[in-house]
């Protein structure tokens, strides 16, 4: 009897688990970029669906009036290798300029399926991006305590090549600069790494980056922005 009992829960597991594999949680969705999209640029959405799904067309709707602005045909594109069961369309829906908060509406065997509400605006990316990367950037800064102990940074060097006894040969200031990441505290150029060659220069990058985004900001006379040009 006991027998019996432990193959009907091993038959039952098995059973569920296959399931759990064939059977896909996900339901079709609409997938939009969380920014949103600059007024000019290049706009597209994906849709994430199944075989047996058949999306042909999309509209786009005005989030606060629910007024059709934009309708267009979907370009189906397939599957992606090792990518589930899943099928995927395209929308592009470049033509739309005017500024707004809009949301995705598709039907696919008699279902609609809607998108996130996202904005189309002129110079989105900087409006929604330039602050968060400053502030994110001076919080790296190394102040108070890790400054103090930076200014008096011992070296050190192992005797007779013993890694277990160390003594200091001299003192340096090696304040200033900025954190390597929010749980590493070290101020390297690159990722620490071994190799001799594509390493990510990520510090120096994103000093380079963001002169050079105050360069592009002053060079296109932008009005907006002023919290990045002071800082």
């Amino acid at each position: 009897m006991k027998k019996n009992t432990l193959l009907l829960a091993f038959i039952l597991i098995f059973t569920v688990s296959l399931n759990a594999k064939t059977i896909d949680p996900v339901t079709p969705q609409v997938l939009t970029n969380h920014l949103g999209y600059d007024s000019i640029g290049y706009k597209r959405a994906v849709i994430l669906g199944f075989e047996a799904d058949t999306f042909k067309e999309f509209k786009i709707l005005d989030y606060q009036t629910k007024k059709e602005v934009l309708t267009g045909k979907t370009t189906k594109e397939g599957t992606v290798d090792k990518w589930k069961n899943w099928h995927f369309w395209t929308i592009d829906f470049s033509s739309l300029k005017t500024e707004g908060k809009y949301y995705i509406e598709t039907v696919s065997s008699g279902k609609t399926y809607r998108s996130f509400p996202f904005h189309i605006q002129k110079d989105i990316l900087e409006r929604h991006t330039i602050s968060d990367v400053v502030y994110y950037f001076k919080g790296q800064r190394p102040v108070g305590l890790f400054a103090k102990a930076d200014r008096d940074m011992p070296v050190k060097e192992y005797i007779n090549g013993d890694k277990k006894n160390k003594r200091i040969i001299k003192r340096i200031n090696a304040s200033g600069g900025w954190a390597d990441a929010t749980g590493d505290y070290s101020k390297p150029l690159t990722h620490l790494s071994h190799s001799m060659f594509f390493n990510p220069q990520q510090n120096a990058l994103v000093g380079w980056s963001l002169f050079k985004t105050y360069e592009e900001l002053n060079r296109r006379q932008e009005k907006g922005f002023t919290q990045f040009k002071e800082e």
